[in-house]
């Protein structure tokens, strides 16, 4: 009936509320400021990101921050996955990743974001 349907399209909005923005920075330091709220937030893999976006239909509707005037930032998040001094960061609106510098100074920066437990 019409109350099944509704009720299992709220699990990807459910997924992405329980996302819980960090910053625009480092994967060092987002990882520092969710580590610091001692709420057992996690930084998605890209396994956990891509799951959201097939939950969601398709499409990871993530509510990104302004840019502060005169400044552009991608429409990207971190991942956990890394490698040697980089990182995985997930691009939600196409599905596709990069390896970002994951450097105390100079490393690139992007969304952070954490989950909920």
């Amino acid at each position: 009936g019409a109350s099944g349907a509704g009720s299992s399209a709220t699990v990807p909005v459910q997924g992405v509320s329980k996302l819980e923005y960090l910053n625009v920075d480092t994967y060092t330091k987002c990882k520092e400021i969710a580590d610091s709220r001692n709420k057992g937030l996690v930084i998605p893999d890209l396994a956990t990101w891509r799951r959201l976006r097939a939950e969601g239909g398709g499409k990871l509707d993530i509510d990104f921050p302004a840019a502060p005037a005169g400044q552009q930032w991608a429409r990207r998040v971190w991942a956990s996955d890394g490698g040697l001094f980089t990182r995985k960061c997930y691009y939600p609106d196409n599905d596709t990743d990069k390896d970002l510098s994951d450097i105390k100074i100079g490393g690139e920066v992007a969304y952070g974001f954490a989950l909920k437990p």
